[in-house]
């Protein structure tokens, strides 16, 4: 049976790759008290795989939501640096040409239209993905366990194919585990909404400072 129709009731949607990326900013906006956004990734379903090739069949997607129609006047997408921040933005934008709509001149401006059209990339500078922009965070919590982490990543990841975002990953992801010693398999989405992430990955640090003051700015603007 085919789930009803989400209902927005808010005037910006934040729009994100996976689940993991929705998990890091609810708990942004619970700890930071951002603005009210609507939260969503690129999957069809809340848990299923999304992308950073499906920013534009989402958002096809959505032109038949009345809600979305009627309410939603601004969406700020948020995609994975990955290998090259340049050819993140551009793979992003190329999509909403595709589909008619707004398409920003270069990351972090907005392109005006029926709707305000954002496209960010995580980090803000140079190339990486959610991971490699949670480590100095977690790190922060624990710089013994991430110091190990660091020797273990540079003995292990060598070679061409270790990318700095690939090791960036690995690093975060190895940090996880050994803080997370009740699943250490566990991904970052189930783990963010335990009131216990706090401690392994603290969203009120200030290495996060700016992506929430560009959320809230983007959301409050005129």
């Amino acid at each position: 049976m085919p789930s009803a129709p989400k209902v927005y009731s808010h005037r910006t949607l934040i729009l994100c790759e996976g689940p993991e990326d929705v998990a890091f900013f609810r708990a942004l906006k619970s700890q930071r008290n951002l603005p009210h956004v609507h939260i969503d990734h690129t999957g069809e379903e809340r848990w299923s795989a999304g992308g950073n090739g499906k920013f534009g069949k989402k958002l096809s997607s959505l032109k038949m939501n009345r809600t979305f129609r009627s309410i939603i006047d601004r969406v700020l997408i948020f995609t994975d640096s990955d290998e090259d921040q340049t050819a993140a933005f551009e793979n992003v934008r190329a999509q909403l040409e595709a589909i008619g709509y707004p398409c920003p001149a270069a990351p972090f401006t907005t392109a005006l239209g029926q709707k305000r059209v954002c496209v960010a990339t995580i980090p803000f500078q140079g190339p990486g993905n959610l991971e490699c922009f949670l480590w100095e965070a977690a790190a922060s919590q624990r710089m013994d366990i991430a110091a190990h982490v660091d020797h273990f990543a540079d003995q292990v990841a060598i070679g061409d194919d270790w990318t700095p975002p690939k090791k960036g990953k690995l690093k975060s992801r190895a940090l996880f585990a050994a803080r997370w010693p009740r699943d250490p398999c566990l991904n970052i989405a189930p783990m963010l909404k335990d009131a216990l992430a706090q401690t392994v990955i603290p969203v009120t640090h200030n290495s996060f400072n700016q992506i929430a003051d560009f959320v809230t700015a983007f959301a409050n603007a005129d």
